[in-house]
């Protein structure tokens, strides 16, 4: 199980012994808060997490898609939430560099650099461009992490 603790409005997302199970949304794990307070992004509440591969890839697609229309339609916040739980259902690294993206279109530098760093242990073709991306985001932020 997946226990999602506030505090001092962090998130801290921490694992326990038992299956997976909703987590209930509420002010302090809504997508907003969520987003903006994840220090490790491979670490999100994933109540599909039990689920057969072919259903999780199936619920994956959708949530990417949802997320990608939101994204085109300058809707970053639903787009970021819909994408974060299609890397939740079905870890994959292109939905992490669109995280990274969609986070850095709404100034959120930690959060679009911890995606952005994630999609790089891919060893992605575009890693020199991913690189100078994230070089530009910790200028932004002001230290380089």
């Amino acid at each position: 199980m997946l226990a999602i603790v506030p505090i001092g409005g962090v998130v801290l997302a921490c694992h326990a012994r038992e299956p997976a199970s909703v987590v209930p949304r509420t002010a302090a794990t809504s997508p907003e808060t969520m987003s903006s307070a994840l220090v490790d992004p491979r670490v999100l509440a994933c109540p599909d997490s039990q689920l057969p591969l072919a259903v999780r890839k199936t619920r994956a697609r959708a949530h990417f898609k949802a997320g990608m229309a939101h994204i085109e339609a300058s809707n970053f916040v639903e787009g970021i939430a819909e994408l974060e739980m299609a890397y939740c259902i079905q870890p994959h690294p292109v939905v992490a560099y669109n995280l990274g993206r969609a986070n850095r279109e709404l100034d959120r530098v930690g959060p679009a650099i911890a995606w952005f760093r994630l999609y790089l242990e891919s060893d992605p073709a575009d890693r020199a461009e991913v690189e100078a991306i994230l070089r530009s985001l910790e200028a932004q932020r002001g230290k380089p992490l």
